[in-house]
């Protein structure tokens, strides 16, 4: 599977963003030919009903599993989860969220090029480098921690706001995603920035579980790039065991 996408990179369509070094490939070619099989296999994997099923649950185990030591409202933080994977999951929306990622220079509806490139990987760069408002609420030390948060959760409302108006199209995909980035950014931002050292072991334990499962994707010793079914199986397998480490972890702790 690896070769023949390898022998064909000309008719691929190129990522995004190139990430070869995150993801510990040897050259930018074997990260596109490997984007193209993980593009099928992820294809593959969605046929089946209970293995979207299982991706899906692992989002809002995630948000769950952050919003316990956040205060948001869950009920509400879960329904526009909900409304978000209905509308991704809609084959009637699939044409409009192709033209909305075309001009985000996403070039195709897959769960690599949405999902782990542009939502999980991107959210992961711009932690490292937050919004300077952001930072300068978080650094004040005149600041009281409550009125901090507080401070820090408008902030990044207000930066969303401003994403929004923005958007060609106000019921699409990223309104969509920005509905549940309402939620999901000042529990990150305060996890990774604030002071909560429950909330920041867990932010920082999860991501390091999500990158370590991409790796795992890309690596030759992890899967096996022979054809679609055993890419396919092994990515399934990897991810099953490091949301189970994951869970484990928590539990524990």
């Amino acid at each position: 599977l690896y070769i023949d996408a390898l022998d064909n990179l000309e008719s691929i369509k190129i990522p995004r963003m190139i990430r070869t070094k995150i993801t510990r490939c040897e050259s930018d070619e074997e990260f596109i030919a490997e984007v193209h099989c993980l593009r099928l296999a992820f294809q593959s994997i969605f046929e089946n009903d209970l293995n979207r099923n299982f991706f899906i649950d692992i989002g809002k185990e995630i948000l769950k599993t952050l919003s316990n030591y956040y205060p948001i409202d869950q009920k509400d933080c879960f329904n526009t989860y909900d409304e978000l994977i209905n509308f991704v999951t809609t084959s009637d929306n699939y044409q409009l969220i192709e033209d909305e990622i075309a001009t985000r220079s996403i070039p195709c509806r897959s769960f690599y090029d949405i999902v782990i490139d542009y939502v999980i990987l991107d959210s992961f760069e711009d932690l490292d480098d937050p919004p300077q408002t952001v930072v300068a609420v978080l650094k004040n030390q005149w600041m009281p921690i409550g009125f901090k948060e507080i401070a820090m959760k408008a902030a990044i409302l207000a930066v969303l706001k401003f994403k929004r108006s923005k958007l060609v199209y106000k019921n699409g995909f990223f309104a969509n995603f920005y509905n549940i980035l309402d939620y999901i950014l000042p529990i990150l931002a305060w996890g990774f920035l604030g002071n909560n050292i429950n909330l920041t072991f867990n932010c920082t334990l999860i991501k390091q579980t999500i990158m370590e499962a991409v790796q795992d994707y890309f690596s030759f010793d992890r899967v096996r790039y022979t054809s679609l079914d055993d890419l396919a199986y092994d990515i399934l397998e990897i991810t099953k065991i490091r949301y189970e480490d994951l869970q484990n972890k928590i539990t524990v702790i």
